[in-house]
């Protein structure tokens, strides 16, 4: 099922389209993600995580990285 295969990376695109509309780039949403997904999966097969505590960590992660990214941006 491809739709279901390429779910995570339509979010991602759809997140990019918006800054590229409004005139800017980022180029580390896909590193941001792959860092998120790889500690997401590592925490949920290897430390047995569960769901709701991997989302949490996905998220939290996304959310540490983009206020890190921002303030190295710019100051």
């Amino acid at each position: 099922n491809l739709s279901g295969q390429t779910a995570e990376l339509g979010l991602v695109v759809l997140g990019m389209t918006i800054v590229m509309v409004s005139g800017g780039i980022d180029l580390s949403v896909g590193s941001t993600f792959a860092l998120a997904v790889l500690v997401t999966l590592y925490g949920m097969n290897v430390q047995q995580w569960s769901f709701g505590t991997g989302l949490l960590a996905c998220l939290g992660l996304g959310v540490v990285c983009g206020a890190i990214n921002g303030f190295l941006v710019g100051f």
